[in-house]
């Protein structure tokens, strides 16, 4: 999947900010609100809190030899060739398998996806190769230790692909490892032949079973391991099972006649502090019971970032002498050596892309997407980019030479050699190029739109700078429409004073509506947050919070555009999108849509079979009338009485704080008469009122939002 960086980051910053929220929270609201204000995505931005986003770039990396070329040089079994992926293996890769068959300690330590897995897996394989050809009384030869149970199960769907039909026998041994035989889920072909497994696996996907396909090979229980004769030569496993594997007595026997040729620890970096010492004394408990010394055993670490940036390799190295008690001078370290980049001799300055950098941006991971089934699929984003065209029939090529050819794609290679900060990368790539260009072309030639929350308010100053710019024809044009027929009586309102008031604050009252709608949603998400960690403290929500969050993910939906409904499935039509959002909020003409900007929820009875909340929206000169405290509702063959109010207090009331203040909710009582106020919006649950419950004839309750209560308390 081609990834969106800047999105990404987006979505990793905005989920630690609110697990912060959620993990250390304030008992006090008000200390608690400052710190949500604090680490609000806005704020922390350029804070030490948060860093980056830091990009780098995948270089190719140097070829090695031909994996039938170690074959011929007797290093690897013959048959492995019928079973690797890819017939010739990067230099690292080869080094790697040249050292470990060499009978050396060894550390892997390239950038992932640089393939570290088959550094020590086909010398591993190829060794159990050679001693199913020499009928080798069956006993463990490899270890495979893994930090977390997702690696290790990564690895055996590995495995399964490579070995089945192989006659090498593999398991994997964690907490959830079926005890007997009798317990294993899944499927086993018959036959046991590669082909049979490869079929029956491809069926499973294309039926989109969860079930697995085991191959004969593969030692699915713990009953099965321990039967003697059956002992898998290649084990899969963490540091807390290998310990009770080598304490429970009915374990133990698993390593009986073991030759532990192989010991692979998986991210070794993982293994420091009192935990590796821990993990160092058991790698020595293992290796004697088995009764091998460390020059008989080849153990093996693997790691992205093992090495240290000041001491380099040397510290890499020590670590492994270290942890697997091995003397220094046998330890290799590997690291991962890059192919040379060529380009062109002459480069061409390639002017700023036309129009929106994010809708590029956009277009070309779109394109990645579909490149592998779509030969053109490159074509036309390359084309708005750069302004040059691609041959269809042999895009790769001739996009290498045009970006080969291409000084952008030259200086951004070259300023990350290193990782950087994409906001650095801008500043220097301004003055290698001679011209400003956006993060999001950065992205483009280096091969929001996901329907993500906004971090901040849409910027609606542009429409004032636009309307400033052609103010005089602007208000023309308003004057022409409002002299056709307006009634004498009001013609003040349209006057030309007013006519240029209204044009000047367009932009403004545009805003305005923006930031309500973004504290609605604002408001929505902080109830639907808060809720969650009520579930995961309670365990579940109370029926009137599971209303609550309900309608909080109905209105995100709806502001997302995600819920069309029918016009016979509820009152009005509340198909959401720019228009209908702006004319509800009043900004634009209604033309007597049922939309409004004061929104009631009809609550219906729980006993009512199939009872769902209602949204009832009206605009605000229909609720003044409609939701007048004691009218009667009526509404798809119901009747409701308004009975919750919610009052939000306006930010100029707050001292101009732009954060999101919860409504306070107010009970009406017309018989009495009296409001009561019971408590923040949300909260309703946790409060409980002393009054009895108003009389109305099905029950039913209403709430309506604050700008209805506003304009009923102004009226």
């Amino acid at each position: 999947m081609a990834l969106n960086p800047v999105a990404f980051t987006e979505k990793v910053v905005s989920s630690f900010l609110r697990y912060q929220l959620t993990a250390y929270p304030f008992a006090d609201p008000d200390l608690y609100e400052q710190m949500r204000r604090l680490l609000s995505l806005e704020a922390t931005r350029d804070t030490p809190l948060l860093k980056g986003p830091y990009i780098s770039l995948s270089r190719g990396f140097r070829e090695g030899a031909r994996v039938a070329d170690l074959i011929k040089d007797g290093l690897l079994h013959p048959f492995l060739d019928n079973l690797v992926e890819h017939p010739r293996l990067y230099g690292h890769q080869e080094q790697a398998i040249r050292a470990i068959l060499g009978g050396r300690t060894t550390i892997v330590s390239t950038g992932t996806g640089s393939g570290k897995t088959e550094c020590f897996l086909y010398p591993i394989i190829s060794r159990c190769l050679a001693l199913r050809d020499q009928h080798a009384p069956p006993a463990i030869v490899a270890v495979l230790v893994y930090p977390m149970n997702a690696l290790a199960e990564d690895q055996l769907l590995r495995l399964r692909g490579l070995l089945a039909g192989t006659a090498i026998p593999f398991a994997m041994y964690v907490g959830k490892t079926p005890e007997r035989k009798a317990d294993v889920t899944g499927e086993r072909p018959p036959g046991g032949s590669r082909a049979e497994y490869q079929t029956r696996l491809a069926r499973a996907r294309r039926e989109r079973r969860a079930t697995a396909v085991h191959p004969a090979e593969e030692r699915c229980s713990r009953e099965e391991m321990r039967t003697p004769g059956q002992q898998p030569r290649i084990l899969l496993t963490n540091v807390k099972q290998l310990e009770l594997l080598l304490t429970r007595q009915a374990d133990i026997e698993l390593f009986a006649g073991a030759t532990l040729e192989f010991l692979v620890f998986d991210e070794a970096h993982t293994y420091s502090g009192a935990a590796g010492a821990e993990t160092a004394c058991l790698i020595r408990r293992l290796r004697a019971y088995c009764n091998r010394d460390p020059r008989q055993t080849v153990c093996i670490a693997t790691s992205a970032t093992i090495a240290d940036p000041e001491r380099g390799s040397s510290e890499g190295v020590e670590f492994a002498a270290r942890f697997f008690g091995v003397d220094r001078n046998e330890v290799s370290l590997i690291g991962e050596e890059c192919a040379p980049e060529i380009w062109a001799e002459t480069r061409r300055h390639t002017p700023a892309p036309p129009g929106d950098p994010k809708d590029h941006l956009r277009r070309v991971l779109e394109a990645i997407e579909r490149s592998s089934g779509d030969p053109g699929a490159m074509v036309e984003p390359f084309r708005t980019l750069a302004g040059e065209a691609i041959e269809p029939n042999r895009w790769r090529e001739d996009l290498y030479d045009r970006l080969s050819a291409s000084q952008v794609a030259y200086q951004i290679a070259s300023s990350l050699a290193k990782p950087r900060r994409l906001g650095d990368l801008r500043e220097e790539l301004r003055g290698k190029i001679g011209r400003d260009i956006s993060e999001e072309e950065i992205l483009t030639w280096l091969f929001d739109e996901e329907g993500n929350v906004r971090s901040q308010v849409f910027d609606a100053s542009g429409l004032g700078s636009v309307i400033e710019a052609h103010r005089p024809r602007v208000i023309e044009a308003v004057r022409s429409v409002f002299a056709q027929g307006w009634p004498s009586e009001d013609f003040d309102s349209v006057s030309g004073g007013a006519l240029e008031r209204h044009v000047r604050q367009m932009h403004d009252q545009l805003a305005g509506v923006i930031r309500t709608l973004k504290r609605r949603l604002d408001w929505a998400l902080d109830q639907m947050h808060r809720l969650e960690e009520v579930r995961r403290r309670k365990g579940t929500l109370d029926i009137d919070e599971q209303s609550l969050y309900r309608r909080c993910d109905r209105l995100v939906k709806r502001y997302k555009g995600l819920i069309r409904r029918e016009r016979q499935e509820a009152e009005g039509y509340d198909d959401t999108n720019t228009y209908a959002a702006l004319a509800a909020e009043g900004f634009l003409p209604g033309y007597g849509l049922e939309i409004g900007s004061v929104r009631g929820t009809a609550q219906l009875p729980r006993h009512f079979a199939g009872a769902a909340e209602l949204p009832l929206p009206r605009p605000p000169a229909v609720a003044l009338r409609e939701y007048v405290p004691g009218n009667l509702i009526y509404a798809n063959g119901h009747r409701f009485l308004p009975r919750f109010y919610h009052l939000r207090v306006d930010r100029d009331a707050a001292g101009g704080s732009e954060s999101v203040l919860e409504p306070t909710v107010f009970r009406v009582d017309v018989a009495s008469p009296c409001v009561w106020s019971v408590g923040r919006a949300g909260r309703l649950s946790h409060r409980k009122s002393n009054f009895s419950t108003l009389p109305t004839t099905t029950g039913s309750d209403a709430i309506a939002a604050s700008s209805a209560w506003r304009s009923l308390r102004t009226s």
